[in-house]
């Protein structure tokens, strides 16, 4: 019988495992809204049907050790520090609802704007920066720093630095995880350059820019992968040693075809994208994995030819 991290390194191998891993909950790609957790305890026959949200952004939940044993799960998460932007893991919790109603546990220092027809708002700094619309699940950005920015602007443009608080919390829960389990460990990074910049810009602004500003775009890509790797670094270096697979995502993909063509994303973000997977393989053991949204079956021996070892989903 193997171990959890056993079966789930030797599947990434290539090599036949004892039976097929499984993952819930083990990174925000794997994870699973904290409606549907709820309602999937409830329908299992819990009482306390309260869960841990700990991503806000996306409203995931821990997946608790009884659910684990119960569907043999394989895989354990390593949670980035803040739930939502200024919200940590800090192991304090206070009951609020969630959209639909059903209590849940949420990390002390969440207190969302609920207006009037329902939506939720998170401020920071006076300036309402995400939004979760009515009926929705999850947050999207509703601040957008660099709309009708120019390149002078960039130049003054600064990108948080991974905190040593955030450092700390890393290097703590990896080792505890993987000394103290046999579960393989899922650090979550992210990385994005594509997705992040139009989050930046807003969504419409940088693909235009991207077919007609080409100069602000790589300015930008460039600032991102930049900073991405110096974070990396500093990731790799409190947690590398501890974790099995370390997920990063960008989503270049709509249901039905690419956001850009396949020249685009070769011209402006596989570079890009390879300086970035490049020095993870460098820094650490750990499987690179990568998440895009949408069909990019297109883009698959590009993602094979930089380093990705993993790619979910396959659209």
């Amino acid at each position: 019988m193997m171990t959890h991290r056993e079966r789930v390194i030797t599947a990434l191998n290539h090599k036949q495992p004892d039976r097929v891993p499984i993952d819930l909950g083990g990174s925000i790609v794997t994870g699973i809204n904290s409606m549907a957790y709820q309602k999937l305890k409830k329908y299992s026959g819990y009482k306390d049907t309260k869960s841990h949200v700990t991503n806000i952004i996306l409203m995931l939940s821990e997946v608790e050790e009884e659910i684990i044993e119960r569907w043999k799960i394989d895989v354990l998460p390593l949670d980035r520090y803040e739930a939502a932007a200024g919200v940590p893991l800090s192991g304090e919790w206070f009951l609020h609802s969630l959209p639909d109603g059903s209590p849940a546990w949420f990390p002390k220092g969440f207190s969302p704007n609920i207006r009037e027809d329902g939506a939720w708002e998170i401020y920071r700094d006076g300036v309402c920066t995400d939004l979760l619309s009515p009926g929705s699940g999850s947050f999207v950005p509703a601040y957008h720093p660099l709309k009708n920015a120019t390149i002078s602007d960039l130049e003054n443009f600064e990108i948080p630095r991974i905190s040593d608080a955030e450092l700390e919390y890393l290097y703590k829960r990896a080792k505890h995880l993987h000394e103290e389990t046999d579960f393989a460990v899922f650090g979550w990074f992210n990385g994005s350059i594509f997705e992040t910049s139009q989050f930046l810009c807003e969504w419409g602004e940088f693909m235009i820019r991207l077919a007609s500003d080409k100069d602000f775009a790589h300015k930008l890509l460039g600032k991102l992968t930049d900073a991405a790797i110096r974070d990396l670094r500093l990731y790799l270096d409190a947690a590398g040693d501890y974790i099995d697979i370390i997920g990063f995502g960008d989503d270049f993909g709509f249901q039905d075809g690419l956001q850009i063509s396949p020249d685009l994303f070769r011209e402006m973000f596989k570079p890009r994208l390879a300086s970035i997977y490049g020095e993870a393989h460098k820094l650490t053991d750990a499987f690179v994995l990568m998440h895009s949204c949408g069909s990019i079956e297109r883009l698959i021996d590009d993602f094979i030819e930089i380093g990705v070892d993993v790619l979910n989903p396959v659209s």
